[in-house]
């Protein structure tokens, strides 16, 4: 292998654990934090927080899905949440199958009237402040898998 490659990393507690990481190709100072939460999708318009990170992220990737309707998204956002985020959402149940890009990072929309759209508003300390916005009566629980990242010191 050429030099700066990787030797190895080991998953610790839900966080990449980079100590073995030859340097070069992000070493110590990169961070990734997973967690999963749910989402009840009949939230009023508003923000939640997501805490418990253990640092302020510069990158969220969140792959977000809801069992009964089979509609799923993923999408990303950027440091300070001021940059685009980026969703695609797909429903494979029946004949409404929608996909697009959004500037959201999670997005919910069985149908036409219902809809549950999910951005970034700030990154904080030890996580993230997220917008949610309910459009008519959208129900069911979002399942949310949110990766955050930092990649400097």
């Amino acid at each position: 292998l050429a030099t700066d490659s990787v030797d190895s990393a080991e998953l610790v507690n839900g966080s990449i654990d980079s100590g073995h990481l030859a340097s070069g190709v992000g070493g110590a100072s990169t961070q990734i934090k997973e967690i999963y939460a749910t989402f009840d999708l009949s939230t009023a318009t508003g923000t939640f927080a997501v805490t418990g990170v253990g640092f302020e992220p510069e990158f969220i990737y969140v792959i977000a899905g809801e069992h009964e309707s089979l509609a799923f998204s993923w999408g990303f956002g950027t440091v300070g949440g001021a940059s685009k985020s980026c969703a695609v959402n797909w429903r494979k149940a029946d004949a409404s199958a929608k996909s697009g890009v959004t500037t959201e990072i999670a997005y919910y929309w069985p149908n036409g009237s219902h809809r549950h759209m999910i951005d970034i508003d700030s990154m904080d300390s030890d996580g993230a402040t997220f917008g949610n916005t309910k459009i008519g009566s959208p129900t069911g629980t979002f399942t949310l898998y949110m990766y955050f990242m930092r990649f400097s010191a």
